[in-house]
């Protein structure tokens, strides 16, 4: 499915992108996860920008596991400003490492998507996490912080 600008529904398309998103990176299709991004698209740091840092970094990480499941709910919009729009989502990402150890994430995805050319794609895409399985299966400066009052 191509994800269209022309959507009358902003959610619609955002959902479509993410489902899009979880299917190529786990069938390991990584040029096909970079062109769900803009030509400067960042991917999770600041560092990996641009298509071609985006299929090498996402090629890098799949080849230090045998499989990944990607489950991606509770996507929303939360606003909409011309040819972008801020979008989030919660993901649960489980993944058997080269060797067999299980590692899981169960976190965010912050992102703002652009309409480029009447296609949605990632311009910026961010994860926190909330929780991973073992502790060392994800950096800690990129774990979510809970405000309480």
């Amino acid at each position: 499915m191509t994800v269209t600008g022309n959507d009358s529904d902003p959610l619609v398309a955002a959902t479509a992108l993410f489902n899009e998103y979880a299917v190529a990176v786990d069938e390991a299709r990584t040029e096909d996860f970079a062109g769900l991004f803009c030509q400067d698209g960042v991917f999770f740091d600041d560092d990996v920008v641009g298509r071609e840092a985006i299929a090498a970094r996402c090629k890098m990480l799949l080849s230090r596991m045998e499989r990944t499941s990607h489950h991606i709910t509770n996507v929303r919009v939360v606003s909409v400003d011309g040819d972008e729009a801020a979008v989030d989502a919660y993901v649960y990402a489980w993944h058997i490492m080269n060797g067999g150890e299980i590692w899981e994430v169960w976190g965010r995805y912050f992102s703002t998507l652009r309409c480029v050319d009447g296609r949605w794609l990632f311009a910026d895409h961010r994860i926190r996490s909330a929780g991973v399985r073992p502790d060392h299966a994800f950096p800690t400066s990129k774990r979510l912080e809970r405000a309480v009052p």
